[in-house]
C-alpha cells in the first residue's frame, strides 16, 4: 500500500522536449500524407519545391517515434518498479493507452467511408476526392487487425497508419517480459531488476542489428525495426546512470551497449543500397532504409547531447505548439488519413491546385490537428490514467510505496 515513505527507485527527472520532438514527428507524418497523393497522381513534379521534398521525407517521423516510445516505455518500466506494481499494472496501462482508440479510429473510419459512399451515390459528392475504401468482410482479417497482430500475420491494415502499431505492440510486450524476470517475491532488488531489463533490451538490439548487418532479408518481425526501439530504451537507461546510485558499472555497461548499437546502426545504414530508379528524375517514394537506419542513429545522439543540456524558460515557450502536437499526437495519427481528404477535396475544387497547392497542403494540416485535439479530448483522454494525463511516468514523480513485505 502507499505510504509517504521514498519511492523504490529514485524519480527521473523530465525529457522537456520530448513532447516537443513527438510533436514535430506527428508534424512531419501528416505532412507526408497530405502532399504525397497529389504529387504522386498529379503533379510529381512540384516534388522538387524544398517544402514538398522535405514532406515526402515523412516517414522518417515515424523512425522518431519508435526512438521516443522505446524512451517512454523503458520510463513506464522504471516507474512500475518503482512503484512496486504488478507487471498486469504495466500491461493494462498499454493496452488502455493503444487499443481503445485505436477501436474508436477504426470505427470512425468505417463509417466515414460508408457516408462518403452514400454521398456519392447520390452525387453530391465526386468521387475522384474520396477513392472507394473496401473494408474486408472476413472475421479472420478483423481479427487480426483488432488485435494488432497483422503484420507478423502478413495481413494489410484496415487503417494505414496501423502497421507501426503493431510494431509497438510487440515492443511493449518484449519489455514486459523482461520485466517480469526478477519479481518482487523473488527477493531481487528493484535496482537489480532495472539493470536486467536494460540490459536485456540493450542485447536485443545488438542482436538484431547484427542480424540486419549480416543477412537483412532474413530478420525477422518485430526485431527488423526494434532497433529504433532499442535505441531509446538505452537512452532512458543512460538518464538513470546519473541518479545516486546507479554504480559505476552499470552507467559503463549502459554507455557500451549503446555506443555499440550506434555504431551498428550506422554500419547497417552504410550496408544498404540507395532506392534510385534510372531515367526517371521524379521519382516519388518512402526515404531508403538506409536513410531511416541514419535518421535514427542522428536522432539517437541529438536526444542525448540534449539530455544533459538546460533550456531556458523562455526558449520553452517557444516550444509550446510543438509540445501541444505532442500531447495530442496519437489522436493526430490515428484520425489524419480519414479526415484530411475532405479538407484536400473542398479546397482542389476551389482552385487550389498546382502551384497553389500549399494552401490545400496547409488546410489539411490545420483539420487534421483540430480534428486530432477533438478526437484526444473526446476519446483518448477518456482512457488514459491521471499518472499519463500528466505526461506518464517520466513527466512527474512516481508515487511513493511501501518496500516490498
Amino acid at each position: 500500500m502507499e505510504t509517504s515513505r521514498s519511492p523504490l527507485l529514485p524519480f527521473v527527472p523530465p525529457f522537456l522536449l520530448l513532447d516537443a520532438w513527438r510533436g514535430a514527428a506527428a508534424l512531419w507524418v501528416v505532412m507526408v500524407h497530405s502532399c504525397f497523393p497529389y504529387l504522386y497522381n498529379r503533379q510529381p513534379e512540384l516534388a522538387d519545391n524544398p517544402l514538398y521534398s522535405f514532406s515526402l521525407l515523412g516517414q522518417l517521423g515515424v523512425v522518431m517515434f519508435f526512438v521516443i516510445s522505446g524512451y517512454c516505455i523503458t520510463g513506464a518500466a522504471w516507474n512500475c518498479i518503482a512503484r512496486n506494481r504488478p507487471v498486469t499494472g504495466y500491461l493494462v496501462d498499454r493496452f488502455r493507452r493503444i487499443y481503445p482508440p485505436y477501436f474508436v479510429a477504426i470505427a470512425l473510419a468505417v463509417g466515414v467511408t460508408f457516408f462518403t459512399q452514400f454521398l456519392q451515390q447520390a452525387q453530391l459528392l465526386p468521387q475522384s476526392n474520396h477513392p472507394p475504401h473496401n473494408f474486408p468482410t472476413d472475421l479472420a482479417t478483423w481479427s487480426v487487425n483488432l488485435t494488432l497482430v497483422q503484420m507478423p500475420l502478413g495481413q494489410h491494415s484496415i487503417l494505414p497508419v496501423a502497421w507501426s502499431l503493431s510494431y509497438e505492440v510487440f515492443f511493449y510486450l518484449i519489455i514486459g517480459a523482461f520485466l517480469c524476470i526478477g519479481l518482487p517475491r523473488t527477493g531481487l532488488q528493484p535496482r537489480h531488476r532495472f539493470t536486467l531489463l536494460s540490459i536485456g533490451a540493450g542485447s536485443i538490439t545488438i542482436l538484431s542489428l547484427s542480424w540486419l548487418c549480416a543477412v537483412p532479408s532474413t530478420t525477422l518481425f518485430p526485431f527488423d525495426l526494434w532497433y529504433q526501439f532499442g535505441l531509446g530504451s538505452l537512452l532512458f537507461a543512460h538518464a538513470t546512470t546519473r541518479l545516486p546510485g546507479s554504480g559505476r558499472l552499470f552507467a559503463r555497461t549502459i554507455q557500451i551497449l549503446l555506443a555499440v548499437s550506434i555504431g551498428l546502426t550506422l554500419l547497417y545504414a552504410y550496408r544498404q543500397p540507395s532506392q534510385v530508379t534510372p531515367g526517371n528524375d521524379h521519382v516519388i517514394s518512402n526515404p531508403s532504409i538506409s536513410t531511416q537506419a541514419l535518421t535514427a542513429a542522428a536522432f539517437t545522439l541529438l536526444l542525448l547531447g540534449l539530455g544533459s543540456v538546460h533550456i531556458p524558460s523562455r526558449s520553452q515557450q517557444w516550444l509550446q505548439p510543438l509540445s501541444w502536437m505532442g500531447t495530442i499526437s496519437y489522436s493526430v495519427y490515428l484520425t489524419h488519413l480519414t479526415v484530411i481528404p475532405f479538407p484536400s477535396g473542398a479546397l482542389r475544387r476551389l482552385g487550389f491546385l498546382d502551384d497553389r497547392y500549399w494552401v490545400t497542403f496547409l488546410g489539411q494540416i490545420f483539420v487534421a490537428f483540430a480534428f486530432g485535439w477533438i478526437f484526444h479530448r473526446f476519446v483518448e483522454r477518456r482512457f488514459l490514467s491521471p499518472r499519463q494525463r500528466n505526461h506518464g511516468a517520466i513527466q512527474s514523480p512516481p508515487s511513493t510505496v511501501s518496500p516490498p513485505a
